[in-house]
């Protein structure tokens, strides 16, 4: 970005030149337009702003990709990131609830309405034609007879030479404004997928709880009737048929929570789809489905790739160049504006007829506006160096989330690792406890502790490969996606 101050403060025509001809005829004068058009230039010695198409985080360097490196990028963007899971029916929510969700259709209308507003900032760069037409009539002072009338048909084109890109930045900074929406949509899109996979794996959670506690409510059920015959032989005591009454009580308290959450996050996938109530059958979701076998974690890049993959980064870069670009148009609002125009009219009555051509060209430099455009710069200035603070922070934030990620994912293993090596010792525990109480060897003090742990253990381990399958899909999204383009039905 750089930038030079100049410019004088006070609007004024510097320079004006007209041609007139009645009829139509050559002239030896266009010489002319070239010495004012060299004037022009000579009147600021001022260097153009250069917009940086591709700036750098304050911290940290953000080299361009290679063109293999792109190239790989873009065929792995083909791919959706939640094929991963291997999961077709997450497959197919996934792509569903892309096409249909009013999110992404908000996000896409968005972003026609930037590229509206770029075509219209191209449009005038180029020459604006116009036609024109008048008619009138004189009626006499006295009595209803016409005295006289005329009319007159012409066309008019106009171009502004934009000789210090203030046009040209302006339609700079719109286009960097598409980029800037096309990365938002692409960031609603990211987000949705993400959301669908969350809501689809904590069906599964939920699903595979309802399940362990069946299971766990027969267990408890089936131990229950076996002390209750020991009791009536008179075996054990009252205590210990107490006791199990309240493990079954504590197991079966325990189904309401789950259902609950299964109804919400399958109402929460209903909302994800954009679908009223009823519209789609969502009881059968993840029935049949298990949570993923995840591979290990592969070489994740440079941190500086990550300018490249994430959609918000790319906003936030896009919006600093046009933050840029708009610095370039206010640096030209305060040089020479240059316009050139011709008009050719037909005239008939009103003592005259014949044909008129015009050509002109004005320069006008403005002098005096007590400040208004230098202030305009330096506000535009002031926005880049904010956009600039913005996009490095989001940078910083974005390295250290995904240094996060990997590092408690890592963790997260050796957690699972280390429960299942308790259960394992649980399971011990509660096969030796149950057959010394068996033999009348102890009470059912033993048995109940080690049920009531090895239960709680069991509904931790589906709880945790939930949380190691967030923290992937979390992992994914800090990587951006990808998420692949789907094409536009027709119509």
């Amino acid at each position: 970005m750089g930038t030079a101050d100049c410019g004088l403060p006070l609007m004024v025509p510097l320079f004006t030149l007209h041609r007139k001809r009645l009829p139509v005829s050559r002239s030896g004068s266009s010489y002319r337009v070239l010495i004012f058009l060299a004037g022009a230039f000579s009147l600021t010695g001022c260097a153009v702003h250069k917009v940086d198409l591709a700036p750098r985080p304050l911290v940290g360097a953000a080299p361009q990709g290679s063109g293999a490196e792109k190239k790989d990028e873009a065929k792995k963007a083909q791919q959706g990131w939640w094929l991963s899971f291997q999961s077709a029916e997450l497959n197919a929510l996934t792509l569903d609830a892309l096409e249909k969700n009013f999110d992404v259709v908000a996000a896409g209308e968005r972003l026609n309405q930037a590229l509206a507003v770029y075509r219209r900032a191209g449009g005038v760069l180029k020459p604006q034609l116009n036609l024109t037409g008048a008619f009138d009539s004189d009626l006499a002072a006295k009595g209803r007879e016409l005295r006289d009338d005329g009319w007159e048909a012409g066309a008019e084109i106009t171009w502004e030479v934009d000789f210090f890109k203030r046009l040209g930045s302006a339609r700079l900074a719109r286009a960097a404004d598409v980029r800037a929406r096309e990365s938002l949509r692409e960031v609603v899109r990211l987000s949705l997928s993400v959301s669908i996979a969350e809501s689809y794996f904590g069906i599964i959670e939920q699903r595979q709880l309802l399940a362990l506690l069946a299971k766990q409510q027969q267990t408890s059920r089936d131990l229950l009737r076996i002390i209750e015959r020991r009791y009536e032989q008179g075996l054990v005591s009252r205590l210990d048929v107490l006791q199990q009454q309240a493990q079954v009580a504590e197991v079966d308290s325990q189904i309401p929570t789950v259902e609950a959450l299964l109804m919400d996050l399958q109402n929460q996938l209903g909302a994800l789809l954009s679908g009223m109530p009823g519209a789609r059958e969502l009881g059968t979701i993840g029935a049949q489905a298990v949570f993923p076998t995840l591979p290990e974690l592969e070489m994740l890049g440079r941190p500086d790739d990550l300018l490249r993959m994430r959609p918000d980064l790319r906003a936030a870069q896009a919006d600093l160049v046009s933050a840029d670009a708009e610095t370039a148009r206010a640096l030209a609002e305060r040089l020479p504006r240059l316009t050139l125009s011709a008009e050719g009219v037909l005239i008939e009555g009103r003592g005259a007829s014949g044909s008129l051509v015009t050509f002109a060209a004005d320069l006008v430099q403005p002098l005096l506006d007590w400040g208004q455009r230098r202030q305009e710069w330096v506000r535009t200035k002031a926005v880049y160096r904010e956009r600039l603070a913005i996009f490095s922070q989001a940078y910083v934030r974005a390295v250290w989330n995904l240094d996060t990620l990997v590092r408690t994912e890592a963790k997260q293993r050796e957690l699972m690792k280390r429960l299942q090596e308790r259960k394992q010792l649980l399971d011990a525990t509660l096969g030796l406890a149950t057959n010394r109480y068996t033999s009348g060897l102890t009470d059912y003090l033993p048995v109940l502790s080690a049920t009531q742990q090895l239960y709680a253990l069991e509904q931790r381990l589906i709880r945790e490969q939930r949380r190691l399958t967030s923290l992937r899909i979390a992992l994914h999204q800090a990587l951006g996606g990808p998420v692949p383009v789907l094409a536009e039905k027709s119509g």
